[in-house]
């Protein structure tokens, strides 16, 4: 009796041990196929990951460059001097130029044949001037207090300039009026230049074609016209 119940507690125990094994098996197979699966999600998110750095990414980052704002485009105002007979100024923006804020104009001339001060012509500043528009014309000789200290023939010489600050730069121009018979004016280059003193004035009104030669060559200066036309 002992020897059957010692068979059937082996018997017992075999099964018990293949059983196991059994579980064992099924729980690596188990872990191996996680394990792969695991494996292939990787895999894909690794795909998916390349795929956004080739294609998605360079899109993203263009569309918000697209979203960064425009530099603003500068205004570009220029002068011009019209009305021969009693010289009024013109501020012009150009075309294809940015909107002018707050344009400003101011002058330093004086009197060559009667050089006593510099003539009393006020810094003005507007409002705004449109692309391809302009300002004025605005009264210049015609001020009352520049009437009060000039006379028909007199020779008037300094000079303007105009800038606001949205432009693009400021710009500065000589300015010769014969009082009543017109004139001519020139853009200068490089730093702005005008008149230093009154005693400068007084010099360069007693040799003042001289002068003028040196600083405005006669090919670069502009007339004084009596027109308004919009600039072009």
């Amino acid at each position: 009796m002992f020897v059957l119940l010692g068979g059937s507690a082996a018997t017992t125990t075999l099964l018990q041990i293949r059983e196991a094994r059994r579980s064992d098996e099924a729980t690596k197979t188990s872990a191996q196929i996680s394990e792969r699966a695991l494996q292939d999600t990787i895999c894909g998110l690794r795909t998916q990951v390349k795929e956004l750095s080739e294609k998605s990414i360079p899109t993203l980052i263009g569309d918000v460059n697209g979203l960064k704002p425009h530099k603003a485009v500068p205004a570009n105002l220029t002068l011009r001097f019209v009305h021969p007979d009693e010289v009024a100024i013109v501020v012009d923006n150009a075309p294809h130029a940015g909107l002018a804020d707050r344009p400003k104009y101011y002058a330093m001339l004086a009197d060559l044949d009667n050089v006593s001060d510099f003539l009393r012509i006020p810094t003005f500043m507007g409002d705004y001037i449109r692309p391809g528009e302009f300002m004025g014309p605005n009264q210049f000789m015609g001020l009352d207090t520049v009437k009060a200290l000039i006379k028909p023939g007199d020779r008037i010489f300094g000079s303007v300039g105009v800038s606001c600050p949205t432009c693009i730069k400021s710009r500065n121009y000589w300015l010769y009026i014969k009082v009543g018979a017109g004139g001519w004016y020139e853009e200068q280059e490089g730093p702005p230049k005008g008149l230093s003193s009154i005693n400068a004035a007084k010099v360069i009104g007693a040799n003042f074609d001289a002068y003028a030669d040196i600083i405005a060559p006669n090919a670069k200066r502009i007339t004084i016209k009596q027109t308004i036309d919009s600039p072009k």
